[in-house]
Formats: structure tokens, sequence, C-alpha cells
């Protein structure tokens, strides 16, 4: 049995609730919506503009709003990514997430996680995945759970690695390579 301790932050479930966001096809779809009606409002605009009105004027307001358009296309996921972080944020500030210490014991048959709001005991076999992303070891459970295990809350370098090992190996994960 492992057994061990570690803070967690707000910002640690920020970065976890970002890190699910970006992978969601929902906010791709958001993105693709947005692009395909600046691409149509920009570009029939521009269009019809040189089309129909001949004069010089107008060609050089339908160019304006052809490189308008462009900058929007490539500008959309970013204005799109600035509002989902900021609800993001908004929701996890809601929810009432905290610092809080968080208990770990990974034995072969389940891994049990106790902070001051909740005990979670699940399986092994009815875990989805475990993820490294940077300094972070996400262990997805079921039903959108996961713990969120965050190198910089340990005090000791070597708890975390042994955390991230240990799920690595009981949930056929890819070890991360220190290239």
């Amino acid at each position: 049995m492992l057994k061990v301790q570690y803070e967690r932050t707000f910002d640690d479930y920020v970065d976890f609730a970002f890190h699910r966001s970006r992978g969601l096809s929902s906010f791709r779809q958001v993105v693709l919506q947005r692009r395909c009606v600046i691409l149509f409002g920009f570009g029939a605009t521009a269009a019809a503009l040189a089309y129909l009105v001949s004069s010089p004027f107008a060609i050089a307001l339908a160019a304006v709003l052809a490189v308008a358009g462009g900058v929007f296309w490539v500008l959309i996921p970013k204005i799109v990514w600035k509002q989902v972080a900021a609800a993001v944020r908004s929701n996890v500030a809601e929810l009432g997430y905290e610092t809080t210490t968080v208990e770990l014991a990974l034995t072969e048959e389940t891994l049990v996680m106790v902070t001051d709001a909740m005990r979670v005991e699940v399986p092994w076999d009815r875990m989805k995945s475990v993820e490294v992303v940077g300094d972070c070891t996400y262990i997805n459970m079921v039903a959108g759970m996961a713990a969120v295990v965050v190198r910089d809350g340990f005090e000791e370098e070597r708890d975390y690695f042994a955390v991230q090992k240990f799920a690595l190996r009981k949930l056929d994960g890819e070890f991360p390579r220190n290239d």
C-alpha cells in the first residue's frame, strides 16, 4: 500500500478544468461555428460590395472587410478560449474549491481519496485513465471525477512520482519521458 498526503489549491482545480475543457468537442464546435459565421458574414459582405458597387472605394472597403474577416478567423480560438477561461474560473469559484489537504491510499485493488469534504474509494478496474500533464497527474475515475495529483503539493517529490508510477502501472498508462 502507498499512502501519501499533499496540498491541492484553487489554481490546481482551475488547471484541471481547463485541461478537461480543451479536450471537449463542444469547444471545437463553438470555434468552428463562429469561424463559419465570420467567414460567411465578412466574405459575403465583401463579395457583394465588390460585385454590386464597382467604385474604387467599394472595392477598397471590400478588401478591408476581407482582411478583417481573416484577422477574426485567426483570433476566434483565442477569443473563445478567454470566454471559456472566465467561465471555468467562475464555476470553480462557485463550487467553493479552495486549498485542501488530500490523502491518497493506493492499494492493488483500490484508490482511496480523502479530503475535508469527501471520501472516495474506487476499484482500479472502474477507473478510466491516467494522464500526465506537466507537473500534474490526473487519475480519471467514473462519473467525471478525478484525483488531481500535483507535484508542487508534495513535501517530498519522490512521493509524487511514486503515486504517478503506481497509477500508470495500474491503468496501463504511458510513462512520461524526461526529454
